[in-house]
């Protein structure tokens, strides 16, 4: 059994599109421009024009909709491929035929990223941007290693970023869904079959982290290192 965040491929259902664009865009008579100060906006339209995206384009969209547009897109011309590990192992299970289950809805996961940074939108374009600048092959690389190390000092870096300048993204978007998770690990460990759970690093590291949780819970943690010829 595969064990993901959410489904994956349901957010390719023409449905679920038509959701994601309901949710994710603005109101007519409402636009980018107008929800954001004029020297954030300004900085998002020239990182913009860099990646080669015109503003235009993104004026109906809600700014956490737009950054993670533009994150694909600078992570794409770093070379960092589309697919993901999530959808690695989701196709994998398909093929090896084995079980897949999700911790959230499709749904869950729109509203999540819509209604991310709301209150406070300039702060996080503006952040985001910054981020954009060290979004480099090298830091990115190091990530990479230190996700399948098992190692956390990049990780816990970013955790606490997050805790002092986004407490609430912090909230929702670790501490929030690690605590709806964990009720559900616990059922997985608890029955007689091998269960195989892949979830963001982020979820992982920290004081609220999945790791520590179950370690407070008794359950020895142990990092395996894949041994390579």
């Amino acid at each position: 059994m595969v064990i993901l965040e959410a489904d994956s491929k349901r957010l390719e259902d023409p449905e679920i599109g038509q959701i994601i664009m309901s949710r994710a865009m603005y109101p007519e008579g409402k636009g980018l421009s107008m929800s954001l100060k004029t020297e954030t906006y300004e900085a998002l339209k020239v990182e913009s024009a860099k990646l080669g995206v015109p503003i235009e384009q993104l004026e109906q969209f809600k700014p956490s909709v737009v950054l993670l547009t533009l994150a694909v897109v600078k992570m794409q011309q770093i070379g960092i491929s589309k697919e993901g590990v999530d959808r690695h192992y989701y196709t994998k299970a398909v093929n090896d035929k084995k079980g897949l289950a999700f911790f959230e809805t499709a749904e869950q996961q729109i509203d999540m990223m819509v209604n991310m940074g709301k209150g406070y939108e300039d702060e996080m374009v503006m952040h985001s941007l910054k981020e954009f600048e060290d979004m480099e092959e090298k830091p990115i690389a190091a990530m990479v290693a230190e996700w399948k190390n098992g190692t956390s000092e990049l990780s816990n870096k970013w955790i606490e970023t997050m805790k002092i300048y986004y407490p609430d993204i912090y909230k929702s978007f670790l501490v929030e869904r690690n605590a709806a998770w964990m009720p559900q690990i616990d059922q997985y460990l608890e029955d007689q079959k091998v269960e195989f759970i892949l979830v963001g690093n982020l979820h992982l590291h920290g004081a609220d982290g999945l790791l520590k949780q179950l370690k407070n819970k008794g359950y020895k943690v142990t990092r395996v290192i894949r041994k390579t010829k």
